[in-house]
């Protein structure tokens, strides 16, 4: 991403392609998101459900990249296809100004995973919640 950031640093903006993007991990998402803000931001709060409530799990914060940032526009291009990872990038590059969402909502299943195991039977599913 450095190496990036730094061939588009003299371009007017940049577009950022998440359309048919199905996810990834989100520490990725978090790297990639603090090369476009210059100070700490929370991107969102995320509960967990315990007990059959909502309880706080913690909140996510984008951290800027130690080598270089790009604060001028930003478009992030999205789809009802993007998912997962995708979504909380797309979730955490909101929370800066020069960032502007264009396309169509991402499908809406930003969550972990909680795994369990019904005999031979491995199954996941989404037990949190993500608040702005």
């Amino acid at each position: 991403m450095t190496r990036i950031i730094k061939a588009l640093k003299d371009k007017d903006a940049i577009i950022l392609d998440i359309s048919f993007n199905f996810g990834g991990f989100d520490a990725a998402f978090l790297t990639i998101a603090g090369y476009f803000t210059d100070k700490l931001k929370l991107a969102y709060t995320s509960q967990v459900v315990k007990d059959g409530i909502f309880c706080d799990e913690s909140s996510v914060y984008i951290r800027p990249a130690d080598s270089i940032v790009y604060t001028k526009p930003v478009y992030v291009l999205m789809t009802d296809i993007s998912r997962s990872a995708a979504e909380g990038l797309a979730r955490a590059m909101k929370v800066n100004s020069n960032v502007k969402p264009v396309g169509t909502n991402t499908l809406g299943i930003l969550s972990s995973i909680l795994g369990k195991s019904i005999g031979t039977f491995y199954f996941t599913s989404s037990n949190q919640t993500i608040i702005a």
